[in-house]
């Protein structure tokens, strides 16, 4: 089952990928689902272990859900306790507790504070803290054909676009 498992692993960072790139929670669920898969239909693949570690990053870095990380770290670990990697899992939950330590005690501090102290009328926001002079795009599609592709993207507002050709490769 060598293959199936290396293309397993190629579908999840595909998948990863995609999330990552165009920050997409369903995509990374389903980098999540096929890991998962890999780790729980072939638990003597030599990928097993990149695959759970894939997992508990997911979790930590992008779907930014540190409880789920940290079970999935703490399984790494009790599930693989002489891997080269154990190392990594152990300081990865010693910093998800460190942060989830910080923001508690940031929010213990934040509430004992006077309400005098507590500005009534905040600054006005900057142009910059909104995004209002961006569109948001809603999908993407495209189509090939030999003789030409098209690209379509779905945004919610009128935007000024450009057309053009790359030269090298075409």
């Amino acid at each position: 089952y060598g293959n199936d498992t290396l293309c397993l692993m190629a579908i999840g960072a595909l998948y990863e990928e995609m999330g990552q790139r165009w920050e997409n929670t369903q995509s990374l669920e389903s980098a999540i689902e096929t890991y998962d898969f890999l780790v729980r239909e072939y638990p003597r693949s030599k990928f097993r272990r990149q695959a759970g570690l894939a997992i508990a990053r997911i979790y930590r870095d992008d779907l930014k859900r540190p409880e789920e990380a940290i079970r999935h770290y703490e399984r790494f670990v009790a599930d693989n306790p002489r891997a080269p990697e154990l190392k990594d899992a152990v300081q990865a939950i010693a910093e998800i507790q460190a942060a989830q330590k910080a923001q508690e005690t940031a929010r213990e501090a934040k509430r004992k504070e006077p309400e005098a102290a507590v500005s009534a009328d905040p600054a006005p926001a900057s142009q910059t803290d909104t995004p209002s002079n961006l569109a948001l795009v809603s999908g993407v599609r495209h189509w090939v054909t030999p003789d030409y592709t098209r690209v379509v993207i779905d945004v919610g507002t009128d935007v000024k676009y450009g057309v053009g050709r790359v030269g090298n490769p075409p």
